[in-house]
């Protein structure tokens, strides 16, 4: 998909759809992070449910910038564990919810 607009759109209903099925509290919320493989790796362990969408870097910046007023973002997201891992460009842009790790 080209369009950033319509990419956020679908994003935003795609993460609807997992709170829902994941019974998420009315206080709950997504963190958005753009990542590279390692980071979304990271995340994926660490935290349930993720979801995400790849792309180019600039594509995903546009869809990040679009998605952050409509989304109830928590601020404070926890950086992944990726110690002694190069640096790349985020090919990822993940939503998580950083009060919810995995068991």
């Amino acid at each position: 998909m080209n369009d950033p607009q319509a990419e956020a759109h679908l994003f935003l209903y795609d993460l609807a759809n997992l709170a829902t099925e994941h019974w998420f509290k009315p206080g709950e919320g997504w963190a958005l992070t753009l990542a590279n493989e390692a980071q979304k790796i990271a995340i994926e362990k660490q935290y349930h449910p993720t979801l995400y969408i790849s792309g180019e870097t600039g594509f995903l910046r546009q869809v990040y910038e679009l998605m952050k007023p409509a989304l109830k973002q928590i601020d404070s997201a926890p950086e992944p564990e990726t110690r002694g891992v190069r640096t790349l460009p985020p090919t990822f842009l993940l939503a998580f919810n950083p009060e919810r790790t995995r068991k």
